[in-house]
Formats: C-alpha cells, structure tokens, sequence
C-alpha cells in the first residue's frame, strides 16, 4: 500500500501467458556479445542503456565490464579483476555505476571512457541497526537503479528479498 515502507512491502507473483519479443523488431537475430577475438562477457549480470551515448554498458560477475552498441558489437571492454559486479546504472550527468554483492555491497562508478573504476562507496547494511542487505556473500545487493526525480539509487536484495534505497554521497570520491 502507498505510504508503506520499502522494505516492509510483500510482492505477489502474477502469472501471465506473454509472447517475448526480440530487441530491436521481429526480424532481428539472437547473438552473443563479443569482440572480434570470439571473447564474450563472462558470466554478464546486468545491463543498462546510456541514452547520452546510445549504447549499452554490460556488467559481470567476474569483473567485466562492456560497453556495446545496440546492435551488439563490443565497443570496448576491460576485465576488472578483483571485482564482480551485479548490476549497473546510468546515474547523474550520465556517470555509470555498478554495484558489487559482498558482506557490505560496494558501489562502484565506472569512467564510461575507460571503464575503469573512479569512485567506490560502500553501502551500509544496517537501517536503524537492523541489517536490511544480505549478511552473507551471494544472498546480498543483485542490482541497482538510479531514479533521477528522487535522485536517488535503489538496490535489491537477494536473500531476505528486499528493495533498499541507497543514499550515497556522489560529492565525494568514496565513502559510505
């Protein structure tokens, strides 16, 4: 019900019968995301549209990171190791941000140049000292969303299912 906290909200499963649709019209053809060395996204987790550049940016669980046009070509990609991510957004100014599931989630914004990390801030499990994200790894934050009219991230909880929004202090460089 409206007024309801977020995190106190129970989600019911509608089941319906859809017919899905192919992205970008009914003769368009399924392909994988690759570069031209046949090196496709490990193990991709989330995906947004950057409509400032009219691209894609895929994130995934072993630290890659792609931009690629919306015909699928890989415009440029970069293995971050020792990261793994679980969504990405396109926030304020068109900065892209990515968040990474860990004891306490961290999100990341990613230079949409380079794709390299510039910023990382990480995100307080605790609301009012109750843990509201995730107390274990792989059962916390598995996406992310920026809401310009609230200017405001969301993120999701794996396991207790959660929807959490995030205040994060996009004047600094890092932080909490």
């Amino acid at each position: 019900p409206p007024g309801t906290p977020i995190e106190q909200v129970h989600s019911t499963v509608v089941r319906a019968t859809t017919r899905a649709a192919l992205p970008f019209g009914p003769s368009a053809k399924v392909k994988p995301l690759a570069v031209s060395g046949g090196q496709s996204v490990k193990e991709p987790s989330g995906i947004v549209y950057h409509p400032k550049r009219d691209t894609l940016f895929v994130v995934g669980d072993r630290g890659g990171v792609s931009e690629v046009d919306r015909t699928g070509v890989v415009v440029h990609r970069l293995k971050l190791d020792d990261y793994g991510f679980e969504g990405v957004t396109v926030g304020p100014d068109g900065r892209v941000f990515a968040i990474e599931e860990k004891k306490k989630p961290m999100l990341y914004e990613l230079d949409a140049d380079t794709l390299r990390v510039v910023a990382a801030y990480e995100v307080d499990p605790k609301i009012n000292g109750e843990r509201v994200l995730g107390d274990r790894r792989n059962k916390s934050a598995e996406g992310v969303t920026y809401v310009p009219e609230e200017k405001a991230f969301y993120c999701v909880n794996q396991e207790p299912p959660r929807l959490v929004k995030l205040d994060v202090p996009l004047h600094q460089k890092e932080g909490k």
